[in-house]
């Protein structure tokens, strides 16, 4: 008689390539991978995600900030989503799962399913950690971070059988008692898991690149957009600002989780409508996960820049020891990363392999661009191929199947 496969279920607000790599690994593996999702996904189609899990269920809920104002939409989107609401839940309460993995943020739900499905093991994965991002809870929840939110997120460390951060090993070290409060118990089994690469993302190096035809040096860079846009204040802009004024290219793409292309076409170019007019700028449609990396390898460097300046002194105590997706995107595509001086994490990955150059003082991006012009590219392209293997997320599948196997002995 056949054994019936051991069932993984990913929670998500939205689904995320990070966990797609994850999920399609484990499903190679032997493993029935399912995706659970809150909102409506009207980014990568639902067609690319199933080559990672044998089924997705979504709510397919529209995203709303949580407040009074906002109180009767929610009401009203509610009742006109209870079929697919009764739907999802019917199909959920059908599962067998070995073990549950939620990806935060947000955290209230990876909360919510730990209190109702108690004798599942469950893996709590804090994507971005908001008691290491923000300052203080005032500055948090100027940001639209609500209290409620900072106790989901005290919860899930505290009471989650399992816990995988993907920043710097030590990273956790620095969770702010002022936002989640004094005495905080982290769950002390925990795996350490970088966003890596992916051999099916690799592509080859691409020898036709736009600078051999102008002359010129190109950038680009990819990230995601969030349902309001950047914001003035945001440090991303003014970083682009500097690189186009000297003379440099700045390709960017976004891609939205919860909005149309259309409506994040239109967000973006209201976030950089001070550049459209720029022959150094350049704002493209959204691409596919895939579909990305094979476009951006025509440019010679990938930005990996920061929203909020980071402290000169202990950049760690804000975000400087995360890591995110980009990182793997940009190897993957084949091109070296300029990155903020206060990402230090990334900053070791990068001297270690020699595939990176930091960003420097925001006022002397001349300065940066007079050292790219006499740098030996081919010889940073060898770096980037060795890097890159190295780097892949093949490699260090069986510490993760190992991680899971200990937490589903719960079950």
């Amino acid at each position: 008689m056949k054994r019936a496969k051991k069932q993984i279920v990913f929670l998500e607000p939205w689904p995320e390539i990070m966990i797609y790599k994850m999920a399609k690994l484990l499903k190679e593996s032997g493993y029935e991978t399912i995706s659970i999702r809150i909102l409506e996904n009207k980014g990568v189609p639902d067609s690319f995600f199933r080559e990672a899990f044998d089924k997705i269920i979504s709510f397919e809920l529209s995203a709303y900030k949580i407040n009074l104002k906002n109180l009767s939409l929610i009401v009203k989107l509610l009742l006109e989503k209870i079929s697919s609401l009764l739907k999802a839940t019917k199909e959920i309460l059908k599962l067998s799962p070995c073990l549950i993995i939620g990806r935060a943020t947000p955290n209230w739900p990876c909360a919510l399913t730990k209190i109702l499905f108690k004798k599942i093991p469950f893996i709590y994965f804090p994507y971005d950690i908001r008691a290491i991002g923000w300052e203080s809870k005032e500055i948090a929840k100027k940001h639209g971070t609500k209290e409620f939110e900072l106790k989901a997120e005290r919860f899930c460390f505290e009471n989650c059988d399992g816990l995988i951060h993907k920043g710097h090993p030590d990273e956790l070290k620095y969770i702010k008692e002022e936002l989640l409060g004094e005495n905080l118990k982290i769950v002390p089994k925990r795996l350490n898991f970088n966003p890596y690469c992916s051999r099916e993302f690799i592509v080859p190096l691409n020898k036709n690149k736009l600078s051999k035809k102008d002359k010129e040096i190109h950038m680009v860079y990819i990230g995601s957009m969030g349902t309001v846009g950047f914001g003035e204040e945001n440090y991303i802009l003014k970083y682009i600002s500097k690189i186009i004024e000297s003379g440099m290219h700045v390709h960017v793409y976004t891609k939205s989780n919860t909005l149309p292309s259309k409506e994040i076409m239109k967000i973006t170019s209201n976030d950089f409508s001070n550049f459209l007019n720029s022959k150094y700028f350049h704002l493209h449609e959204p691409l596919g996960p895939k579909e990305i990396v094979k476009e951006i390898s025509q440019y010679d460097y990938g930005l990996l820049l920061v929203s909020v300046p980071l402290p000169k002194e202990h950049p760690e105590r804000l975000g400087g020891y995360g890591m995110g997706n980009k990182n793997a995107s940009y190897l993957e595509a084949g091109i070296p990363c300029i990155y903020d001086d206060g990402l230090i994490f990334i900053g070791q990955l990068m001297k270690k392999y020699r595939v990176g150059f930091p960003l420097g003082d925001i006022n002397k991006i001349y300065d940066l661009k007079n050292k790219l012009k006499k740098i030996n590219y081919e010889a940073i392209e060898k770096n980037i191929i060795l890097a890159r293997q190295d780097f892949l997320m093949e490699k260090h599948l069986d510490r993760f199947i190992e991680f899971i196997l200990k937490m589903a002995e719960k079950n």
